[in-house]
């Protein structure tokens, strides 16, 4: 019961999420300011010259669908063509990957950034850090449950 709880959890994040930034690469800016470093903010929003702004959101939302996608391949609820080994091993990939985005890069995300005063900051210590941290403590014992 609670394997499926946390499999239907972790895979509506992950549509959330990259409803999300279908939103975002369509042009859409609700919610970017705070999902988007301080420093980044001139060039996102400046609508002359983001095209490669949006196509790098888009493929932050085909990864996300594709997170959610081996997560119920793994769980065997939905079949992607990959074997059972390909499956575990991405999904161990994608677990690793949101836990070392938790930790961060000591600069400008996780939860040992330097930089903390800023919009993005705040929103990725209050939310983003430990919902990342979330998906990797539950992707783990989805595999391991």
């Amino acid at each position: 019961m609670l394997k499926t709880l946390l499999i239907i959890s972790n895979a509506l994040i992950f549509l959330g999420l990259s409803g999300i930034h279908v939103y975002w690469a369509l042009g859409g800016t609700w919610g970017a300011k705070q999902a988007v470093p301080d420093q980044w903010q001139a060039s996102y929003f400046d609508k002359e010259n983001n095209s490669n702004i949006m196509i790098a959101t888009a493929v932050v939302a085909l990864a996300l669908l594709v997170c959610c996608l081996l997560i119920l391949s793994h769980s065997r609820w939905i079949s992607i063509g990959i074997s059972d080994y390909w499956a575990r091993m991405l999904t161990i990939a994608m677990g690793a990957a949101f836990g070392l985005r938790a930790i961060g890069d000591f600069n400008i995300v996780g939860f040992f950034k330097k930089k903390r005063d800023d919009n993005f900051s705040k929103s990725d210590t209050k939310l983003f850090s430990p919902l990342c941290l979330y998906i990797s403590v539950t992707t783990f014992l989805i595999l391991y449950l």
